[in-house]
């Protein structure tokens, strides 16, 4: 049987109930960060697959601190970034990228395809 890969999605907007459910839906155990404060303490005492970063308020300001700091906690963690236009400095810290347009729905498939891949990816 293949192991639940875990996941923690920092999210402050409005579509977390959706997106949590559908990546719930796919077989993800996810954990909910509503700040990046949150989301940094939480890493902290856990180890998870993936950091799923949102771009909205909170995380947009925090989203290359967390990323810097998810990288020192465990370095193996694989960190998405959801958002456009991304600053380089998020270029460089992310393993991969999902458009946040995209329907929540999509995001497990997205999800499953960027922790697959062993090399940086993009997911429009």
């Amino acid at each position: 049987m293949k192991a639940q890969k875990v996941l923690l999605l920092v999210e402050d907007g409005a579509g977390l109930k959706t997106c949590k459910a559908a990546l719930e839906d796919s077989g993800y155990a996810v954990l909910i960060a509503r700040s990046a404060r949150e989301g940094l303490k939480l890493l902290e005492s856990i180890t998870v697959d993936a950091v799923l970063l949102d771009g909205a308020a909170d995380t947009k300001r925090n989203r290359h601190s967390v990323a810097a700091r998810v990288r020192k906690l465990n370095p193996t963690t694989r960190i998405l970034m959801t958002g456009t236009a991304l600053p380089e400095s998020a270029l460089s810290l992310a393993d991969g990228f999902i458009d946040h347009r995209n329907r929540p729905e999509f995001f497990p498939m997205l999800v499953d395809r960027l922790l697959r891949r062993d090399k940086r990816a993009h997911a429009a």
